[in-house]
């Protein structure tokens, strides 16, 4: 039987152990059956490394770079900071929140409370006067009137009115006539003087107010 038939008849020859037992004189084997147990030990070769090759790709499959995990890592860190502040920040504002919503409801029951005794005492007590009417009253008007009356009490106001009225009321000087003489009704006589000589005209002894205001209507 030739080699070649041992070959063809025997398949262990293609196998591991049989070609591991091949002597080092291969002598008695063709270039052909060398070659094709080379083809078959190098396809099962290659179906191992395609198997380690799989393996490797099902196991590195959710493997990231070392470099892409670091810049994740880094910037977790660098959130985490910020989160932090930001809580700290929260927590700041939550309880600065629930003080002045306190402070509001005190402020509240406050307004309340003065709220209340208002009505009860604006029932009770006398009403305060408005003094600005007296304004009328007053040498000066309004803004005369403001400025005696800024900071003073009702006691004072009404002080300072008595003497406004007294001081207006005045008559000066004390011998003064009761009676004016007409000076004629000639045309050297200013048209609004021109009364006859023979009526005499009674002194009204205005008040000072009531003289300017008749001077401003006339002038």
């Amino acid at each position: 039987m030739t080699t070649r038939t041992n070959l063809n008849n025997n398949p262990s020859l293609y196998t591991d152990h049989y070609l591991s037992e091949i002597d080092d004189d291969l002598t008695s084997l063709t270039d052909f059956d060398l070659l094709k147990f080379q083809l078959i030990r190098q396809r099962k070769t290659l179906f191992s490394f395609i198997e380690l090759l799989i393996k490797t790709e099902l196991s590195y499959e959710n493997i990231v770079l070392r470099i892409d995990y670091e810049n994740l890592l880094n910037k977790q860190n660098q959130l985490n900071k910020e989160y932090n502040l930001l809580k700290n920040e929260y927590q700041h504002l939550g309880q600065t929140c629930l003080y002045l919503i306190n402070k509001t409801h005190d402020l509240i029951d406050e307004r309340n409370k003065y709220y209340t005794e208002w009505q009860t005492n604006k029932s009770l007590l006398t009403p305060r006067p408005d003094w600005d009417k007296v304004s009328n009253v007053i040498d000066g008007g309004i803004e005369r009137w403001k400025i005696l009356s800024n900071g003073k009490s009702s006691e004072h106001l009404v002080d300072i009115l008595i003497k406004e009225i007294i001081n207006g009321n005045q008559i000066e000087p004390i011998n003064e006539q009761d009676y004016f003489d007409a000076i004629g009704d000639d045309l050297s006589v200013l048209p609004f003087l021109r009364i006859p000589k023979n009526i005499r005209l009674f002194n009204r002894r205005m008040r000072r107010r009531t003289t300017g205001l008749l001077i401003k209507e006339i002038w």
